[in-house]
């Protein structure tokens, strides 16, 4: 198996990335067998209006994260590995975010032959409304991810996944790509005894494939192909200006396909400090408890400790896990994807319409609320959207309640800067007598 976060996606609406998941494929084919939603082995299926309510609401121009985890065709995870794939997941890379405060959609698809467990998370903490990325740039996180996933190919006797040194760095997974002929053609000139060394690769692209080579560095080329406009850089061993393709073909024919004890155990600790590193991050930035102390007016900015803190979502129901060697059953939804959006868009609606007059309603107050109310009636209004929150049993309707409570918040803190300025006018008119 292999682990992949897809890139330069995120920055659209829910609906999209959703829909994908759940519909048909990039070419417009209906996926057969249809996806899996798999978060009904682990949680309930109000995770997928959470993830989508969690994006739809981030005002930041990254949204959300996806990627995937795509097995060998010979490799056949059965519903209980694929229940701690997802467990492991969420303690590797959210570690001390529970579901009700990072949600993540699961969706199985296997219409290429091979599983794929595709993944969905929005980039947003649903309690702080902090910006929250599971896989952050930089060295750190590339080699979390990929310790994850050695360890899990060990835990489940897999393969481990090691490119050939004489392939392009590419998803080893990725079939029918311009990538991969490459590879292939480098392997069979180089097999031949046609290519031994970078510049009778460039000979043969050029020559023979009548390939433009566009670009040279000292660790890649870019070639653009024959009717092509873009072109494609290749990196790795085989492209490198020193490249002995002789010793790289006899180093590639003894690549490990298990870890050893001494590796098993250097992955281990590896792991074990990239969570641990993860976990006091996100105590630190999304669980640390703020210092509320007396609420003072500061005359250079706005109120201090605006924040609030919202209650966690009840505990949801779990399925009974299915039993060992059981594989994943198909799933059929009894909506459809777009019927199931509607209706949660429409509860939203109709409920803050029904929430509105009240708001309006209300006095503007000292400091100048502007048909908004006073800062103290709003606080009072979250805190009764809070007691709902903590009532109520319907994951749509606490999410259609956060969604209010986000807005009635946004309205209280215009309500308290506008306050502040007022407060400002009057203590400058103030004169002290002499």
């Amino acid at each position: 198996m292999i682990i992949k976060v897809f890139k330069n996606v995120g920055k659209g609406p829910s609906r999209g990335a959703i829909t994908y998941l759940l519909g048909k494929d990039k070419d417009g084919k209906v996926r057969d067998p249809a996806p899996v939603l798999l978060n009904e082995l682990t949680t309930s299926e109000g995770s997928k209006d959470a993830v989508a309510f969690l994006i739809d609401s981030n005002k930041r121009q990254n949204k959300y994260t996806s990627g995937v985890i795509s097995f060998r065709n010979d490799e056949k995870p059965t519903a209980r590995q694929i229940q701690e794939i997802m467990k492991d997941f969420r303690k590797t890379f959210l570690p001390g975010l529970d579901e009700n405060r990072a949600p993540v959609l699961w969706v199985m698809h296997r219409e290429k032959g091979n599983v794929e467990l595709h993944w969905l998370t929005a980039k947003q903490d649903a309690k702080t409304q902090k910006a929250l990325n599971i896989a952050p740039p930089g060295p750190a996180s590339k080699r979390l991810f990929e310790d994850f996933q050695k360890i899990q190919n060990d835990k489940l006797g897999f393969k481990q996944v090691v490119p050939s040194l004489l392939k392009a760095q590419f998803d080893v997974f990725e079939k029918g790509t311009r990538k991969e002929k490459i590879s292939a053609y480098l392997v069979s000139k180089v097999k031949n005894n046609e290519i031994q060394n970078r510049s009778d690769l460039l000979r043969h692209l050029q020559h023979d494939l009548k390939w433009k080579v566009s670009r040279i560095g000292d660790d890649y080329i870019s070639v653009i192909p024959t009717g092509k406009d873009k072109p494609i850089r290749l990196k790795g061993p085989a492209f490198t200006s020193k490249a002995d393709y002789r010793e790289l073909l006899k180093q590639s024919s003894n690549q490990p396909i298990k870890l050893n004890p001494d590796q098993l155990l250097k992955v281990q600790t590896s792991l074990s400090n990239g969570i641990k590193f993860r976990a006091d991050y996100n105590e630190k930035t999304f669980n640390k408890v703020p210092n509320f102390k007396n609420k003072s007016l500061n005359f250079k900015g706005s109120i201090k400790n605006k924040s609030i803190d919202v209650p966690k979502v009840g505990k949801l129901p779990t399925a009974q896990p299915p039993s060992l060697g059981e594989q994943v059953p198909a799933f059929k939804p009894s909506k459809t994807l777009s019927d199931k959006l509607q209706a949660f868009t429409a509860t939203q609606a109709s409920t803050t319409q029904k929430k509105q007059p009240g708001a309006s309603s209300m006095a503007s107050g000292s400091g100048g609320g502007s048909g908004s109310g006073s800062s103290g009636s709003l606080s009072a209004k979250m805190l009764s959207l809070k007691a709902l929150m903590n009532s109520e049993k319907d994951p749509r309707k606490v999410w259609a309640l956060l969604a209010q409570l986000i807005a009635v918040r946004a309205q209280r803190d215009l309500a308290l800067s506008r306050e502040n300025e007022a407060e400002k006018k009057r203590l400058g008119k103030i004169k002290i007598k002499q």
